[in-house]
């Protein structure tokens, strides 16, 4: 028996252009193998969701037994194909009806995702009576899911996730590319896809679908997201009892309401959950301690009130707690007996008090801790063991005392904002160890005492705030080339603000190299050179800004661009170019 594969792939790269026709015998052996992928491009608009990405079927080989094809299998005995994976395979182009593809009747799995084929899922898909998986995701299909895949009755995994972007640019254009599911297709899912275990609907317009449809899920289903999919309305109680989920992932559905039932506890498998900028309101159970495989925990940017339940941190193997933008009260508990695992840990943007306990600086596998915007109290503890924090935030709080020294043990640490609390002292010299800060905020504190110059060989620092304290720098020629260099990084006026209120003695030199970076600036040169203008009016250094303007005017070009200059120069330093010789040159 002689079966036909015929494949028309082309390259974007018009360096690449290629069109070619196979006729490809497979031999009897490979019984209905017959696989066409009719404009088909090779693309890398999808990599990006992919781990590992590569072209597969340009591996494919004709003198090959294609069983042997990378993404192919076949069943030992029968050698029909009974999955293919061409999953991340830059594939591009539409799919269409008479593809061949659809002739392979004894598919159990495909899977297509991470590619880009920008067209309708043809109704062809609902023909795979034996399929098990399908996995259409991160492909950009767009437009109704067809009627035809409520028929797939022997599906245990479903996946269209993510084929659109549901915060693209403008409505008009998601409308055009989004894919939905409407009312009847929907209800024929869920009425007869029994075998269902896992479905993935995320960013899929589920606008038309009202939420109290969600009741009638197989009680068998172990993952349920939708996130993303413009739900509204009432979240029915009754997906929390479902006994068997494991993942259940709401995320981002703003419109979509409801509380937590205390039934909650009673999920003993549930392992993710994801509730994240939705409109859920009242408290937070304390049932939801009973979650003991929980490993994901996200209710950040809802409306959750009441006590923050202390039994969520027992929880043996979570990694992950996201409780922020909430309007959550209390302290936290002074001992834990989980929490062994965590990794991220977000509390901020509530009303959280009480002091900080110590087992939150001895957690060996935290990266993140953000507790900034609540009202904690007391001191900021001694740091032990953690050298994987990489995200410290405690800005926002009452926090008093001094910046224990301990915190440069966190040499991995690559933001740390301590700002707008009651912190006393001076800033450590030991905090120059954190050489892999990009971001460092002390802003808004009561510290004192000179700035150490060992702050200058933070090298990775782009942000640094230090304004509203008490402040002193000795701008010596180890720290103006380090001034300088943030110069050319963050907005001029964040260092203006900076010098000024830390009453730096400006000289000369210093301003040499501010100009130097500001020279740097482009086409922002202008912008920034009213704030170094402001500086030097109120340091009285007028006489400092002509020698800045000579260099600018030296380094720009242009005529208009040296006008323009002078002007904004002259008009805040009360000069005219008349008055000043040495300017009057240029």
């Amino acid at each position: 028996m002689t079966l036909l594969v015929v494949a028309e792939l082309k390259t974007e790269s018009p360096l690449l252009m290629v069109k070619k026709t196979r006729w490809v015998s497979v031999g009897a052996a490979a019984l209905e193998i017959v696989l066409t992928v009719l404009l088909i491009y090779y693309s890398t608009r999808n990599i990006q969701k992919c781990e590992n990405s590569y072209p597969k079927t340009g591996s494919w080989k004709e003198d090959k037994d294609c069983c042997t094809w990378d993404g192919v299998v076949c069943d030992n005995s029968t050698r029909h194909v009974i999955a293919l994976d061409l999953s991340c395979s830059w594939l591009y182009g539409s799919i269409p009806s008479n593809s061949t593809l659809f002739l392979l009747r004894h598919l159990r799995s495909l899977n297509l995702a991470g590619n880009d084929f920008h067209s309708i899922i043809s109704p062809e898909f609902g023909n795979f009576q034996s399929l098990t998986h399908l996995n259409l995701s991160h492909s950009r299909f767009y437009g109704e899911i067809p009627y035809e895949i409520s028929q797939l009755s022997s599906l245990v995994s479903l996946d269209l996730s993510y084929n659109s972007d549901p915060r693209g640019p403008s409505s008009y254009f998601r409308s055009q590319l989004t894919l939905s599911i409407e009312t009847p297709v929907w209800k024929r899912v869920i009425g007869n896809l029994t075998q269902l275990r896992e479905l993935f609907l995320d960013a899929t317009d589920m606008s038309s679908i009202t939420p109290n449809s969600l009741m009638n899920l197989s009680s068998s289903l172990t993952t349920l997201s939708l996130g993303e999919c413009h739900l509204q309305g009432t979240f029915e109680i009754n997906v929390f009892r479902l006994p068997c989920l494991q993942t259940l992932d709401l995320g981002y559905n703003s419109n979509l309401e409801g509380s937590l039932p205390k039934s909650i506890g009673s999920l003993k498998f549930l392992e993710y959950l994801n509730l994240r900028s939705c409109n859920f309101t009242g408290a937070i159970p304390t049932s939801i301690g009973n979650l003991t495989q929980i490993i994901k925990l996200d209710l950040s940017e809802n409306s959750f009130s009441g006590l923050l339940p202390l039994s969520i941190f027992d929880l043996p193997n979570l990694s992950v707690l996201y409780l922020d933008n909430n309007q959550l009260v209390g302290p936290l508990p002074n001992h834990v007996s989980g929490l062994n695992l965590l990794i991220d840990l977000s509390l901020s943007l509530n009303f959280l008090n009480g002091t900080l306990p110590s087992w939150l600086f001895s957690l060996t596998s935290l990266v993140t801790l953000d507790l900034g915007y609540n009202r904690f109290i007391g001191e900021i503890g001694e740091f032990k063991y953690n050298n994987s924090l990489d995200y410290l935030d405690l800005s926002y709080n009452m926090l008093q005392g001094s910046i224990p020294s301990s915190i440069s043990r966190l040499v991995n640490l690559s933001y740390l904002s301590l700002s707008s609390n009651n912190l006393q002292g001076s800033v450590p010299s030991s905090i120059s160890r954190l050489v892999n800060l990009t971001y460092l905020s002390l802003s808004s504190n009561n510290l004192q005492g000179s700035i150490p110059s060992s702050i200058s060989r933070l090298v990775n620092l782009t942000t640094l705030y230090l304004s509203s304290n008490n402040l002193s720098i000795m701008l010596d020629l180890e720290m103006t080339p380090f001034i300088a260099k943030l110069v050319g990084f963050v907005a001029f006026e964040i260092i203006v603000s900076a010098l000024l209120s830390i009453k730096c003695p400006v000289t000369c030199k210093v301003l040499f190299w501010l100009v130097v970076a500001l020279k740097n600036r482009g086409k922002h040169t202008l912008d920034c050179l009213s704030g170094i203008i402001s500086l030097l009016v109120v340091l009285e250094l007028e006489f400092v800004m002509i020698y800045a303007l000579v260099n600018l005017l030296h380094s720009c070009q242009g005529v208009d661009f040296k006008i323009k200059l002078l002007t904004i120069g002259g008009k805040r330093l009360k000069l005219t170019i008349r008055d000043t010789g040495i300017i009057q040159s240029y």
